[in-house]
Order: C-alpha cells, then structure tokens, then sequence
C-alpha cells in the first residue's frame, strides 16, 4: 500500500491518476478520523466513490481547528501557514520528512527541471518572521540544492538584490548569445514587475518594475482606488518580483486549407475535467503522437510531459509544418453565460477568504 501511495512520480496517465487517487481516497477514510467524519457527515459513502469526480474536498477550515492526519504518533513537523493579525493557523503534521521533500523536488523538476541550474533568489520577509513555515523550508532546501553561491534569501537587503538582478540578467544575455544564435538579442522584450501588498493581508497589486519609492507611491494610489483605505498602521511589502522574456513570432503560418488535415485523430483515452461547475470526460492526446495536419476539437486536453494545454468547447486546434499547434476560435459557436443554482463549495470557499480578508481590512481601518 506505501509503495502505492508513495511512487506518485511514476503516474504516466489521467486513468493513471484517477486509479492512484481512488486507492488514496480509501485509505484516508479509513485511517483519517477527521476526513472518515466530514464524509460520513455529507453522506458520501465509499461505495459511491468510484471516479475521481466523486471524491470530496475537506475544507481548509478543518485544518485550522482539527489535526488533520492519518497517523497517531508525535509528528516530526509541523508547519503552519501564514495569518493575518487575529486568524487561527491552519497546521500540516509531516511524519515522514522524506517523502516531503520528494514531493516538492519531484513537482519543481516536472515544471522548470533540475534545479542545479537555477540560482534562487528568495524573498519572503513577511515568511521568515513566522516559525515552522513549509514555504521557507522548501526554499531553503532548494537554495541548498542549487549550489549557487549566490542563491540565498534576501530579506530588507533591496540594493544587494536590485545589484544580483542585473548581475544575472546580464549573464543570461550572454549565454543566450551563445547558444541561440537564431535569437537576436534586440529582439528580446524583457518586463520586468513587482508585487506589493501590506504585511498580513492577502491583497496585492502588480506594478512595473521601477525604483521602490516610484512603486510605493503607485501601490498607495492604486490600493485607495481599489479598496478605499490605506493600512496606516502596516508595513507595506514585496509578494513577489518577476522578470519575462518575450521574443515575437514573425513567421507567417499557412492556412489549414494548405495543410492535409486528419479530422479523425484517435484520442488516448477520455480524463474528468471541471468544466462550468461541474466535472466532465472530455478527450485527452499525447502531444508526443500528434502529426503534422492533426486536428484537435475542443473540448480537449493535450498533455506533455511537464505541461497540458486545455482547449475549451470555443476553439479547435492543429499541428502545423513545423509540429506546433495553432488554435482557431470556433465561429459556431458563442460565449456562454452560466446561469446555474447549483452550489460550487470550492467557488464558495475561495470567495469566503476573499470577504474575510477584506472585512478585516475595513475593520482594521475603522479602529
């Protein structure tokens, strides 16, 4: 059963997942008093859950009030999540440190891949203030990993990681000079942008990169607008930075007509989607299988190893001369407005944290 639960980077397919994730739904009930009660107490039974559709959410409230775990023993961590100022913790118990670690090891490595190659630049003040944080204990494990003598945490340090930034980026300049000569440097757009927020609340606002008095300043009038307040009693801090490349496509695609198109391109097997509030079996392909003139209708996923590409109801899609894939908007076909009573728990949840932060802004203002 551990060998089950635990090999989850060996899952190759959507049927694959589901099959992992019913075996994983039984076990919790089984051996997770808190999820055995919320599900007996919504009257899903184990007998009913037989796709991956049907397995239910506890809500992240429980592990605010309750210790959500399957294991008894003392755990040897425990991490809690951030809070704004009056809010209760929400606590993850971590028996085997190990598997931890793989999995957000394993999960870096399937988006962006190994992270020997990156330097990692870590700048979460309002985090390392708080003890028994997963995000800094992830951080630093990967800071470690990168064995890159620049790779650290910067906290109040802004002129050491305005200076590192530049250093970097012009580094990478040169590399990519090297090893694509097909890109031209001067074609290269880089935007570069800024995330600020007040200490211990949830609400931040994205600002072009300039001098952090310029972009303080911007927060402040634009945060006002929004929400109608300033926080005068908080401090005002960086979410997160960013920097992104973009480089323009000049090549001028045939038309489909051109192209001997396949309508009939056999899919790999149907995956459950959550489309309009509910979930469904819509086609899914391996993009390694596609060729040249396939064509992919939507609804519809394409799936890579580290990416998937989902294609809506509205739009269709396919492979080009030169293996990539092209979409179209379907002209037969119209927006939809959603007009349902049907309750989302998940919409409801995250709009329930979304009042609560704004709330306790207002409050906070109005002492």
């Amino acid at each position: 059963m551990r060998s089950t639960l635990t090999a989850f980077d060996k899952i190759k397919s959507p049927s694959e997942f589901e099959e992992r994730a019913l075996v994983l739904f039984q076990y919790q009930y089984e051996n997770n008093p808190v999820y055995r009660s919320y599900c007996d107490l919504i009257n899903v039974s184990p007998s009913e859950v037989n796709q991956l559709s049907n397995i239910p959410y506890l809500p992240i409230q429980f592990f605010k009030s309750h210790k959500v775990s399957c294991n008894t023993a003392t755990p040897k961590y425990i991490f809690t999540s951030s809070k704004t100022t009056g809010q209760i913790a929400s606590s993850h118990y971590v028996h085997d440190i190990d598997l931890y670690i793989k999995s957000f090891e394993k999960g870096f490595e399937f988006f962006y891949g190994k992270i020997e190659g990156y330097v990692l630049l870590a700048l979460l003040p309002s985090y390392m203030e708080q003890e028994n944080s997963s995000l800094i204990y992830m951080a630093n494990h990967l800071i470690q990993k990168t064995k890159h003598p620049e790779s650290d945490f910067y906290l109040e340090n802004w002129n050491t990681l305005l200076s590192t930034l530049n250093r970097l980026e012009k580094q990478g300049q040169k590399e990519l000079k090297i090893s694509d000569p097909l890109v031209k440097l001067k074609d290269i757009t880089i935007i570069k942008t800024i995330s600020l927020k007040y200490d211990g609340t949830d609400s931040f606002i994205r600002l072009e990169h300039e001098e952090l008095d310029i972009c303080i300043k911007k927060f402040k009038s634009l945060y006002k607008k929004q929400f109608g307040f300033l926080h005068l009693n908080r401090s005002i801090v960086i979410d997160n930075i960013s920097i992104e490349a973009f480089i323009p496509n000049k090549i001028n695609y045939p038309p489909v007509k051109n192209l001997k198109i396949n309508y009939d391109v056999k899919n790999e097997e149907k995956c459950s989607a959550y489309i309009e509030n509910e979930f469904q079996m819509i086609n899914s392909y391996n993009r390694e299988n596609l060729k040249i003139g396939d064509y992919i209708k939507g609804p519809s996923i394409i799936y890579e190893n580290n990416t998937a590409l989902y294609i809506s109801e509205l739009w269709n899609g396919y492979i080009n001369r030169d293996s990539q894939i092209i979409l179209s908007k379907n002209k037969n076909k119209k927006n939809k407005i959603i007009t349902t009573k049907k309750v989302d728990p998940i919409r409801l949840e995250i709009f329930n944290n979304m009042f609560m932060a704004i709330a306790e802004e207002m409050g906070t203002v109005l002492k």
